[in-house]
């Protein structure tokens, strides 16, 4: 019973307004100027149309109310309550939501906005550090340059649209318990543009466009990161019926660094560091996307300190700076002679320190364990 009401997304004691306010809302959503080729908001369109058809008439809605979806049975009591007056009902509100018959027809025949384009480009991690400059091919909808954008050439024409009239909507009758009432949908043949042509142009086939591959040549902002976006008004598809081009939107990928990690304007990378350097402190060439610079580590440095150098990590293009941040890791050394092992023991002798030197590897341990 309340299937109407939902269709239009209103409760059952709402006022006439209210369901008048709320089909106008859905109906200028589904519109098919607004969702062109769209079969799905098509449907929609068309149960909205129908419920507001019904609940948008106060006789109507009372019958409803009361028979439910019954009243679309064919049969039932004749022609009193028919709705031919739908027609004009409908009328008035397209021509509020869309500036009504003529009006609509020149909007879709008149100029329309190319759509726009993103094409996804992947820049090493330096240049998208310092900015450079690339080349790119991507495809894009151009005005036909046999028909020059017309949909047909001298041996075509465009003429209105037998199956409308030129009014880019059609009309179903549909008969109820309650009479007959009045459908209207786009035309099928047309797509609500009113008008046909014949003999299309045999490149485009009476769109007006054609795909065509395209190069340009881009500067990658200098401090880029992973998804920022470039956009370029007036790259994408070109507009219809002499409308302005859409924009183009070039989306960023930064491939990985065998070095650096960045987070936003920092980078971070970890340091491997002799025992003796940790022990001792050292001056270390720390490695920065601009070269080598000079640090003093401090004597008794532990593995996992991090440091900071100002102002050397990533530059954006309104001058901003990151720093660089460095965490130092103890790499343990291995290989080593006896001369090399027997400064060891006394070094840990003097710190009285304990050394269990492991003469067996691992399988021989686990040999050991099993016999």
């Amino acid at each position: 019973m309340s299937k109407l009401y939902e269709v239009l997304g209103v409760e059952k004691h709402a006022s006439q307004q209210e369901i008048k306010n709320a089909y106008r809302k859905l109906a200028k959503k589904y519109h098919p100027d607004l969702n062109h080729g769209d079969e799905e908001a098509q449907e929609k369109l068309k149960e909205i149309n129908t419920a507001y058809e019904v609940l948008g008439n106060e006789e109507r809605r009372a019958q409803y109310d009361r028979y439910g979806d019954a009243m679309f049975q064919n049969g039932g009591m004749g022609a009193g309550a028919g709705f031919g007056d739908m027609g004009d009902i409908f009328s008035d509100l397209f021509s509020d939501l869309f500036g009504g018959g003529a009006g609509a027809r020149a909007r879709r025949n008149g100029p329309m906005v190319g759509s726009d384009i993103r094409v996804d480009l992947r820049v090493p991690f330096m240049e998208a550090v310092f900015g450079a400059e690339k080349e790119i091919s991507y495809t894009k909808s151009e005005h036909c340059h046999h028909c020059e954008g017309k949909g047909y050439d001298e041996t075509g024409s465009k003429k209105t649209c037998d199956r409308c009239g030129g009014t880019g909507q059609v009309s179903y009758a549909q008969d109820s318990m309650f009479g007959r009432f009045i459908r209207q949908e786009v035309c099928d043949v047309c797509h609500g543009t009113g008008e046909v042509i014949e003999n299309p142009c045999p490149v485009c086939h009476g769109e007006g466009l054609e795909r065509k591959k395209k190069k340009l040549r881009i500067k990658t902002p200098k401090g880029v990161d992973n998804g920022d976006v470039l956009p370029l008004q007036g790259e994408g598809n070109d507009g219809k019926n002499g409308g302005p081009a859409g924009d183009l939107y070039i989306v960023f990928h930064v491939e990985p660094h065998d070095i650096f990690r960045r987070q936003g304007l920092n980078l971070h990378f970890d340091m491997p560091i002799s025992f003796t350097q940790a022990a001792l402190g050292a001056k270390l060439d720390i490695p920065t996307t601009t070269g080598k610079e000079a640090f003093e580590l401090k004597e008794g440095t532990r593995t996992g300190e991090q440091f900071r150098l100002r102002g050397k990590g990533i530059e954006n293009q309104r001058g901003q700076k990151g720093d660089l941040f460095f965490t130092v890791h103890i790499d343990t050394p291995t290989g080593l002679n006896e001369e090399q092992k027997e400064l060891l023991r006394k070094f840990a002798d003097a710190t009285g320190e304990e050394v269990n030197e492991q003469k067996k590897g691992f399988f021989d341990k686990v040999k050991d364990l099993f016999d």
